[in-house]
């Protein structure tokens, strides 16, 4: 699925260029699983709500996972954070249905494929790429500076079992270190840079959409307008 600098460009877009730190930290929060000690497939499937191994929940699923994650009492900053954690869910189900499959479909078309992944898979291909993504867009997007200094203030947080405090603080700043890195990006071999801006308007289209019907239908008093601003 996407790397963080997908999650966060969405996330800049869906707040209308303003988002608030706790919703920039979600938006990442369901990979913090990957820094528990001996992660293995089935945590991360289960901090993605993959009801069925490798099955992302969908559009309806990740609605209901909002809904029953809502409470009044841990305040504004947990709602936003809740969101982004729903966001990135979204993101990741709408990337798996468009970019990622558009990939698969584009190396099976090419014939050299088959000889080449003698050598080197699929996944090794997608991760070569995704990575360099990861610098192309902090190159080309000049939000990027106040993103990542919106997800290194938020306020550390939990979404139950899923990812711990501990875990999520761990991803926030192994994700801020990686990123500080001088990498000079290099082209992409499968991905189509054009398609994944694409990608990232319409994604973040779909969400400012959605996320507020999400928060009117919460059990809690939730003012839409507070979906777009800070608290």
């Amino acid at each position: 699925m996407p790397w963080p600098m997908v999650h966060l460009t969405v996330a800049h877009l869906v707040q209308q260029g303003r988002p608030s730190p706790s919703f920039v930290l979600g938006n990442i929060a369901p990979n913090a699983v990957l820094t528990r000690n001996n992660v293995n497939d089935q945590m991360k499937w289960a901090s993605h709500l993959c009801a069925v191994e490798g099955v992302l929940p969908r559009v309806r699923e990740i609605q209901q996972f909002h809904v029953s994650h809502t409470k009044v009492h841990l305040g504004e900053e947990y709602r936003q954070f809740l969101l982004g954690y729903a966001a990135h869910l979204y993101v990741d189900l709408r990337w798996a249905e468009t970019v990622y499959k558009g990939m698969e479909n584009l190396v099976e078309r090419i014939f050299l494929y088959r000889w080449y992944t003698q050598f080197r898979s699929f996944q090794s291909l997608y991760n070569r790429d995704v990575t360099q993504l990861e610098y192309i867009l902090m190159d080309t997007h000049p939000e990027t500076k106040q993103l990542l200094e919106a997800l290194e203030s938020a306020p550390a947080a939990a979404m139950g079992e899923l990812v711990s405090v501990e875990e999520v603080d761990d991803y926030r700043y192994a994700t801020l270190r990686r990123l500080e890195e001088p990498i000079k990006p290099r082209s992409l071999r499968l991905m189509d840079v054009e398609r994944v801006e694409r990608f990232i308007e319409e994604t973040a289209d779909e969400l400012s959409f959605l996320l507020p019907s999400w928060a009117a239908a919460s059990p809690v008093p939730f003012p839409l307008e507070e979906v777009y601003s800070e608290s």
